[in-house]
C-alpha cells in the first residue's frame, strides 16, 4: 500500500570528468579530507583551477602540507541547495604536492578568488591532479 506524500528519491546521475572540471572551475571553496593515524580530518579551503590542475591553500606547517607528496587526500566540492536544482558533488582523489614554480605561484596569488577569509593563515599552495575525478548530480 503506497504512503501518501512519499515518493522515490531522485536517482543520482554520473557527471563526466570534463563537466566535473567545469564545475570545479566555477567555484572556489571546498573540503580536503585525509587520514591521520586512525581518524579522518576534514579541512575547509579555498582553491582554484589552472587547466586540469586543482590548486588549494593549506597552513604552511599544517597536517596537509607536512604529508604532501606522500599521502593521498580527497577534495570535495558541492552545490547542495534544497531551494534550487540541480544538486551536485565532485570529488578528486590524489596525492598533493607543493607548488614551487614561481610562474604558477604568481598566477595563483593573483587569482581574485584566492583572497578569502583565511588569507595569511594558509600561505602554502598545494596542487592536485584531476585524473581521479568523480561527480554526481541529483535532479528533483
Amino acid at each position: 500500500m503506497p504512503t501518501a506524500g512519499l515518493s522515490e528519491p531522485p536517482a543520482p546521475e554520473h557527471v563526466s570528468a570534463a563537466e566535473c572540471r567545469e564545475l570545479l572551475a566555477a567555484h572556489s571553496f571546498g573540503r580536503v579530507s585525509f587520514n591521520i593515524e586512525d581518524r579522518v580530518v576534514v579541512v575547509m579551503t579555498a582553491y582554484t583551477m589552472l587547466g586540469t590542475w586543482l590548486h588549494f591553500r593549506a597552513a604552511a606547517f599544517g597536517s596537509v602540507v607536512r604529508r604532501a607528496g606522500a599521502h593521498p587526500v580527497t577534495m570535495q566540492v558541492d552545490d547542495g541547495h534544497q531551494d534550487r536544482e540541480p544538486t551536485w558533488t565532485v570529488s578528486v582523489v590524489g596525492t598533493p604536492t607543493r607548488v614551487t614554480e614561481a610562474a604558477t605561484l604568481g598566477e595563483l596569488w593573483a587569482a581574485p578568488r584566492t583572497r578569502v577569509w583565511e588569507l595569511g593563515v594558509a600561505p602554502q599552495w598545494l596542487t592536485l591532479g584531476t585524473d581521479d575525478i568523480k561527480g554526481r548530480r541529483v535532479r528533483s
